[in-house]
């Protein structure tokens, strides 16, 4: 992981961070305002006091390497527990990484996708059916889709594609022994490798956006 992405996610998935690490942020953070000042005994205690830097241990042993390396460990722990929870805006061009989650023009290759959003799905699972391609299931929860040229980004699960739903379908579930309805979306286009990850991702806690006319 570059210090680009370690940045991002701490920065707009903060809430993600462990209580050490947000002691550290704020102990690093302390230290940059003030600097010096810190050789003066009663500055140093009054930020210790306030708790605005620190002196344990555990925590000053995560800065050791120093302040970039302490954000790509804390941001590869993030990914690594909570896959589901960041969601790193991808260029759908080029691939690499926009500025803000709610970005929609690359600042690399200038692509700009701002599409027109016609509803929004949540993820719940995703099946294979043979001849059939790849079902996504889970739950519209905002918009009407429908299979006239509505095409869903899969940006959410780390693939550089937007596809067409090709069929829209009800879907049953029984969760804690109650019926849940569902809808599948049908997609194509994807090779096993791309459907194995879809399938591995499981479920999406932020909505997916579904687009009319991607190309435009």
């Amino acid at each position: 992981m570059d210090i680009e992405k370690a940045e991002y996610i701490i920065n707009y998935f903060s809430h993600l961070l462990n209580r050490e690490e947000q002691i550290a942020i704020k102990h690093t953070n302390s230290c940059i305002i003030r600097g010096d000042d810190f050789d003066k005994p009663q500055i140093r205690n009054i930020y210790l006091k306030h708790g605005w830097i620190t002196e344990d241990q555990e925590i000053l042993q995560l800065l050791l390497n120093g302040y970039d390396n302490f954000q790509i460990q804390a941001a590869k722990r993030i990914l690594e527990q909570n896959p589901d929870k960041v969601f790193l805006n991808n260029c759908p061009e080029c691939g690499k990484l926009a500025r803000t989650p709610l970005a929609k023009q690359c600042r690399f290759c200038g692509h700009n996708w701002h599409y027109q959003v016609i509803g929004k799905f949540r993820l719940h699972f995703s099946t294979k059916i043979t001849n059939r391609g790849l079902f996504l299931k889970g739950e519209i929860v905002e918009g009407e889709l429908s299979i006239n040229d509505s095409f869903i980004d899969l940006g959410f699960a780390g693939i550089n594609k937007k596809v067409e739903i090709k069929n829209i379908e009800s879907v049953r579930k029984i969760e804690n022994n109650k019926p849940i309805n569902l809808v599948g979306l049908q997609i194509n286009e994807l090779n096993e490798d791309e459907i194995q990850t879809i399938i591995n991702f499981g479920s999406t806690l932020h909505p997916i956006n579904i687009f009319k006319n991607p190309s435009i």
